[in-house]
């Protein structure tokens, strides 16, 4: 019994170590960024590109904000377009295509470079794929599948030297929930800590302006804070999701709106 009661108190002791997502919310989402908008001058520049995105659901959520972007700004010139296929690309355009399946990110990976291989990646400007939350669990081999990625995008890219490749981290989820959720971070099985972990090699590996950091998004207030748990672990911020994993109106503006930025600082 006694040592019953020694766990609980040491869950308790746990519970409020860790540090939460709540905090001061008005200070924290004060004059938020997410509502400046794009310049007509940056979709006419974006307008020019011709693109190909490569993803699962968090990337919908992506073109959904891309698109609502767009919107706002009445920038009809902006083209948005489900599509791999390479007559597509004659004039410039924001494609996006499906890739592998959720779970096996070697599918993703190769499905990815396959749609380059076909024809697209003489006719892309700038091409990503990103990997989901899903991809990266505890017991994923992290080095494997980094290395896997890394060596394949590595030699498409000496294949197309004129093809520009963004990198992008690994979307996170919120922090987990209640006991149970706290027994899942006391027993390492918060899937956060091990995409952070994947994270942390594509930081390390690739410069700012090749890198797409949509864990380091996801995790950040408009005030610059961060919102971190448990050891240094990043959580999504859960305004910014519909369901503690996917991207809400406001997650998938702020994303939207960064990585039109991205784009735009690459000529």
């Amino acid at each position: 019994m006694l040592r019953i009661n020694n766990f609980f108190i040491s869950v308790l002791l746990i519970s409020l170590l860790l540090p939460g997502c709540s905090g001061d919310k008005a200070s924290k989402f004060k004059n938020s960024s997410t509502m400046h908008k794009l310049t007509e001058i940056d979709w006419i520049r974006l307008s020019e590109k011709r693109i190909f995105f490569g993803h699962r659901s968090v990337g919908r959520n992506i073109i959904e904000g891309i698109v609502e972007l767009r919107n706002e700004s009445n920038s009809s010139a902006f083209t948005v377009l489900e599509t791999k296929d390479k007559s597509d690309f004659n004039n410039p355009v924001f494609a996006h295509s499906p890739i592998g399946k959720n779970g096996d990110p070697i599918s993703k990976i190769d499905d990815f470079v396959n749609i380059l291989k076909s024809g697209l990646a003489d006719s892309v400007d700038i091409a990503f794929m990103k990997l989901c939350y899903v991809d990266i669990k505890k017991h994923t081999d992290i080095e494997e599948i980094f290395k896997y990625y890394q060596s394949t995008i590595g030699s498409l890219q000496v294949e197309y030297p004129n093809l520009k490749i963004i990198h992008f981290t690994v979307p996170i989820t919120t922090k987990p929930k209640g006991i149970k959720g706290l027994a899942r971070i006391i027993l390492k099985m918060d899937d956060n800590k091990y995409r952070n972990k994947f994270n942390t090699l594509m930081r390390n590996s690739y410069s700012d302006i090749e890198l797409f950091d949509l864990a380091k998004f996801e995790s950040t207030f408009p005030n610059n804070k961060s919102n971190i748990y448990w050891f240094k672990t990043p959580g999504l911020i859960p305004e910014y999701s519909s369901d503690g994993r996917h991207l809400n109106q406001q997650g998938r503006l702020l994303i939207a709106r960064e990585l039109m930025y991205k784009l735009l600082a690459i000529n």
